[in-house]
């Protein structure tokens, strides 16, 4: 019975292909049943495509940064990047938007590619959107004082922490009143400040120079 072409042969796969290349084209004729002087009559194949078994690769970045400590004070955008040098890229995870408040927020994306090989990546995002907790101490909105505090603060964060200690400033205004400012920052960069503004009561002039003398109700000046 006569053997057929090695043409077919090549058709039905790949196994030829692997005889000639460990035996060489003239022992795989033979096995073929073409003689040595019909070598012009086959047909090889002009490449061997190997199967895609490698994952493609994916990478994450955020926008915006985060601040120094890993913090955001505003809504975060994770973007995913996937590329397959192989088969190509099949699906990958699109732009993820974190908007809520927390710690390590996980974010999920994956990566396939056209061969179905597959590969994922995680990022964790921090999101504080709320300023600290300021309060000023030594002095009360409104008050009214014989004489000048020395006011303090203290502060608080309950998601990303404070920055520093909070911080004070005292102004001294045109009508005799002074303005208290505290303010303290959080590792995500947010700013709380409170303020308090008191005055100091003079009496006929005794207190302090930049105050104008204010006469407590009932008092009677003589003129002398």
């Amino acid at each position: 019975m006569a053997r057929p072409p090695l043409r077919s042969l090549v058709r039905l796969g790949v196994a030829l292909v692997i005889v000639t290349c460990a035996v060489g084209v003239v022992q795989a004729a033979r096995l073929g049943g073409i003689s040595s002087d019909r070598l012009d009559a086959w047909t090889f194949p002009t490449a061997i495509v190997t199967a895609d078994v490698t994952p493609p690769t994916i990478s994450a970045s955020i926008v915006p940064v985060a601040t120094p400590a890993g913090w955001h004070n505003t809504t975060a955008t994770v973007t995913f990047v996937c590329t397959d040098a192989q088969s190509g890229i099949g699906s990958c995870t699109g732009p993820v938007t974190v908007s809520g408040e927390g710690a390590g927020q996980v974010v999920v994306g994956d990566a396939t590619d056209v061969a179905g090989n597959s590969a994922s990546t995680s990022v964790a995002v921090n999101v504080d959107l709320t300023p600290p907790q300021v309060l000023i101490v030594g002095v009360a909105d409104g008050a009214v004082l014989d004489a000048a505090p020395n006011p303090t603060c203290t502060a608080s964060d309950v998601l990303s922490g404070l920055a520093g200690d909070c911080a004070v400033t005292v102004t001294a205004g045109a009508d005799g009143s002074f303005t208290v400012t505290a303010s303290a920052i959080d590792l995500a960069g947010n700013l709380g400040v409170v303020t308090a503004v008191y005055t100091l009561a003079a009496i006929c002039g005794i207190g302090s120079p930049d105050v104008a003398c204010v006469v407590p109700f009932g008092t009677v000046i003589e003129d002398k």
